[in-house]
């Protein structure tokens, strides 16, 4: 089988984002108001704490709340309970093109699998 080559960049260009859910891309990664640290999805509602900054840290990138400035990590170690948290402190997260789809970026995380650039 072959694979159609990819249509759009090879990279992810730094800028702001929101980070959508592949299959609900209107249900976007979202800062919670009531703690400013509990990482959850929403429905997009164009809020700043739901904009992600994703700037070059190492071999991936960090992302950072356009609300408060805090970064995305996670809360305890990989697995399927994996959750997201924000704290002061950037991670390097390694992102990966998706072959078919110009906008999709994968992470090892299946809910950080698409993000949707602003304009």
């Amino acid at each position: 089988m072959l694979e159609a080559p990819r249509k759009g960049p090879t990279h992810l260009e730094p800028g702001v984002y929101y980070i959508a859910n592949n299959h609900n891309p209107h249900m976007v990664l979202d800062l919670a108001g009531y703690d400013l640290s509990t990482v959850l999805v929403y429905r997009r509602h164009n809020g700043d704490n739901q904009k992600w900054e994703f700037a070059k840290l190492g071999a991936g990138y960090s992302i950072q709340s356009k609300h408060n400035g805090s970064y995305i990590t996670l809360k305890s170690e990989l697995g399927e309970d994996a959750a997201l948290i924000a704290t002061p402190y950037p991670v390097s997260w390694e992102l990966e093109a998706d072959s078919y789809e110009p906008d999709v970026w994968r992470s090892g995380l299946t809910f950080l699998n698409r993000t949707q650039r602003l304009h």
